[in-house]
């Protein structure tokens, strides 16, 4: 139950709730449209934020169960239970023994496994060279850096939440992971010990309110449905 009421209100990448920081004109200069720039302007700022609402909801499903890690300087394996455990960006942020300027998504320690696996999780799946290949380097950064601080083997990974083929991710990062460094969504909540069926239907939810919201303010707009209702009445 604690899981569907935390996935209800936080889980809300929906256009409905988006605020753009910023409006440059663009979509009103490739439609020559100021209300339909507007409305473009809140799908891309939502397309933006799901990646950042998905990685909420994990780590406050996390801090529910008490599996967050709040003290890297003084974290011992031996003081914690057989377990997942995460250890947040802030906490990584503010340790004095890492001393690194990369903070990935998530990092991982499997207690029992004795095995540390640093992630970066992605909503989408398609990047271009240059930004696969910094998404590598600062992983290996990272991963230098926690190795000397950890008992225990590490191994880097990128994952990809709505993707369910390894080699379609390998292939959307133009190859500059390997299959054993990539993850898909469903993997990636296995590692974590967390429902992926869950966020999975919820996110399709959020799809149809983001449809009916869309279509509504697009027929707000009079030019547009002036248009649609021209192209009926010629079809």
């Amino acid at each position: 139950m604690w899981a569907e009421i935390l996935l209800a209100a936080i889980l809300m990448a929906k256009i409905s709730n988006a605020k753009p920081k910023s409006f440059s004109g663009g979509y009103v200069r490739v439609f020559g449209n100021v209300e339909l720039g507007l409305l473009l302007s809140k799908v891309q700022s939502t397309v933006i934020s799901a990646g950042t609402e998905l990685e909420k909801i994990v780590y406050k499903i996390l801090e529910n169960e008490g599996r967050i890690i709040e003290d890297f300087d003084n974290f011992s394996i031996e003081d914690f239970q057989n377990n997942v455990y995460v250890v947040p960006k802030k906490v990584i942020k503010n340790s004095k023994l890492l001393k690194t300027s990369e903070e990935p998504d998530f990092v991982v320690i499997k207690t029992f496994k004795r095995h540390c696996y640093i992630i970066e999780l992605k909503d989408g799946d398609m990047f271009d060279t240059k930004k696969s290949l910094a998404e590598k380097q600062n992983l290996k950064h990272f991963e230098d850096a926690i190795s000397r601080k950890l008992p225990c083997t590490t191994s880097i990974h990128i994952c990809s939440f709505n993707q369910e083929s390894r080699a379609k991710i390998v292939a959307g990062f133009k190859g500059k992971f390997t299959e054993d460094e990539v993850l898909t969504g469903k993997e990636f909540c296995e590692i974590l010990q967390i429902n992926y069926e869950e966020i999975i239907n919820k996110r399709k939810e959020d799809e149809k309110d983001n449809l009916d919201f869309f279509v509504s303010e697009l027929l707000k707009i009079e030019e547009v449905k002036s248009k649609i209702e021209t192209y009926k009445r010629a079809n």
